[in-house]
């Protein structure tokens, strides 16, 4: 098999030969800097990965320091809206529990609202044109909720109310 496909080529000429090796350079050029790109890739995860592990330590060990200190989270029944994709009459199901809308709304006014009730911590929050915002047990970014209504859960009192929409 190798004599044949050696004389196979012998047989195609010096031009042919230099133009293969030519193409199999440029390929093997081509792979290296996409190998280049993955792995830098992959150590960027990596990184990002570490960081967030990091983060999420620290947020433990803060929340371990204000709960010696006598500093608790507020827990908050809280019950707020947000858009409901699914039963959306301008929006397609893209399969995995996703939905894509291709309404020309802009600001989604007529999209169709559910109400849900959840208990939230925040160490600190404010209630300001219907949304309640404040820093979470967990440290993290989220805490923004379009909220109907807001009770404290030790307490039971009510601390804000509105009617939905």
């Amino acid at each position: 098999m190798k004599q044949e496909k050696i004389a196979e080529w012998k047989a195609k000429g010096i031009d042919w030969l230099a133009n293969q090796l030519w193409l199999q350079r440029n390929r093997h050029l081509e792979m290296n800097q996409n190998l280049n790109t993955v792995e830098r890739e992959l150590r960027q995860v990596k990184s990002e990965n570490e960081i967030t592990q990091t983060v999420k330590q620290q947020n433990r060990n803060l929340a371990k320091i204000l709960e010696e200190n006598g500093i608790r989270p507020a827990q908050l029944r809280i019950t707020y809206q947000e858009k409901d994709c699914k039963g959306c009459k301008f929006g397609s199901d893209l399969g995995s529990g996703e939905y894509d809308c291709y309404s020309d709304f802009q600001d989604y006014e007529y999209c169709p609202k559910k109400k849900i009730v959840e208990t939230v911590s925040f160490y600190t929050y404010k209630i300001d044109n219907d949304v309640i915002c404040g820093i979470l047990n967990t440290f993290d970014g989220r805490g923004e909720y379009d909220v109907l209504k807001v009770v404290d859960c030790k307490t039971g009192e009510v601390i804000w109310e509105r009617e939905a929409e």
